[in-house]
């Protein structure tokens, strides 16, 4: 689901502004080339769920093209899950409001949790944390509170506290943050850490715990969690501490 947007075409059936079903499929097949997965919801503007006719023809043009129907609906599924969404086009999404990534996926041969990178605005909310089965939040910002959780889930909260400015020290929580990390996740925990926006402060983070656990340079970790998260982009103090750690660590 992190990256979903990258591999599934949502098709909308009650867009078709007029037109036949088949004449509106014909002319938006076109635009399902290299998508593995597609996708058929509604907006709320018709009744029951997305027709066989539209299913029939995707498959007759490419039958191996895996279809999955969303029930209820556009309207269905944000009830369910409000902080994400349903987009053909990266450039409309937010960032402040795009699911968490995931970093890392858990391990359960190894008993490893997963590392999940994030905004506040998802991180928030008790439908992505119950999703994401996570079991410890670090938030690494100085001015947000801690995100509220049911006490059902049982989730443990760290928080290192950082603005996002070009003077701030992050140098010196970087070793004890993301050895913290590594405890939890060898713990079996899944790990969500964020701060406003998933872009900076938090991101720093998890490419440091990527430097010093998975023995990445700066440049490979940096390009594997953008990779990840298109929106990550430490401020460039962040940055110059970053290599700052990569001499350190490689001596």
């Amino acid at each position: 689901m992190s990256r979903i947007w990258g591999t599934c075409r949502y098709i909308a059936e009650d867009e078709r502004e007029g037109a036949s079903l088949r004449e509106w499929l014909e002319n938006e097949y076109g635009r399902w080339v290299g998508f593995p997965r597609v996708i058929l919801y509604h907006n709320g503007n018709q009744k029951g769920e997305s027709s066989p006719e539209a299913i029939q023809f995707i498959l007759s043009k490419n039958s191996d093209l895996q279809i999955q129907v969303l029930r209820g609906g556009s309207q269905s599924f944000y009830l369910h899950f409000p902080g994400l969404h349903i987009s053909n086009d990266i450039s409309s999404i937010d960032p402040m409001t795009c699911f968490p990534q995931c970093i890392l996926p858990s391990q359960p041969q190894k008993n490893c949790g997963a590392l999940y990178l994030g905004g506040v605005f998802t991180a928030q909310q008790f439908s992505v944390q119950v999703g994401l089965h996570l079991d410890a939040i670090v938030n690494c910002t100085k001015e947000l509170p801690q995100v509220p959780t049911s006490q059902s889930f049982n989730i443990e909260h760290h928080r290192v506290s950082l603005v996002d400015e070009l003077s701030e020290d992050i140098l010196s929580v970087l070793a004890p943050t993301v050895g913290l990390i590594d405890s939890l996740l060898l713990e079996g925990k899944n790990v969500l850490v964020h701060c406003a926006r998933g872009a900076s402060r938090s991101a720093s983070i998890v490419i440091a715990y990527i430097m010093l656990y998975h023995k990445n340079s700066l440049d490979d970790a940096y390009s594997f969690v953008k990779h990840c998260r298109e929106d990550v982009r430490p401020n460039p103090g962040f940055e110059i501490q970053l290599r700052k750690f990569e001499e350190k660590i490689r001596g």
